[in-house]
């Protein structure tokens, strides 16, 4: 019989109001916490994604550089930078420059017409 009271006893505190309103808080913490979580890996992911972007973009970059760098290690590729920043040239060899010669009409800009203006002209049209 006290088993039975007992039970009956640990049933009346479990089914209680505020065992039942404490559970519930708890659930909502535990809800709270577990959405906190996904967001930061929802942020996580997207920050690996873009850090991986600018790896590979860094790593084409670099590859690009290496090749710059051989290049210029080569005598072709120093004479060929020479000439380019320094506009030098070998004994010998002559420059031609090449002028363009076609003048580029300037657009007269319109003259501004005030409103009675435009108003005048379109009836002198007419």
């Amino acid at each position: 019989m006290r088993e039975f009271e007992r039970k009956k006893k640990v049933k009346k505190i479990l089914y209680s109001r505020t065992s039942i309103f404490i559970l519930l808080v708890i659930t909502v913490f535990l809800a709270h916490a577990t959405f906190g979580v996904y967001q930061k890996a929802a942020l996580t992911r997207e920050n690996v994604l873009q850090i991986e972007k600018e790896k590979y973009d860094l790593d084409s970059r670099h590859q690009t550089l290496e090749k710059a760098v051989a290049y210029l290690q080569t005598d072709e590729g120093i004479e060929t930078e020479i000439r380019r920043k320094f506009r030098a040239i070998k004994p010998g060899e002559q420059v031609a420059v090449i002028i363009n010669t076609e003048v580029k009409k300037e657009s007269m800009p319109a003259p501004n017409h005030s409103f009675w203006m435009k108003i005048k002209d379109f009836f002198d049209i007419l």
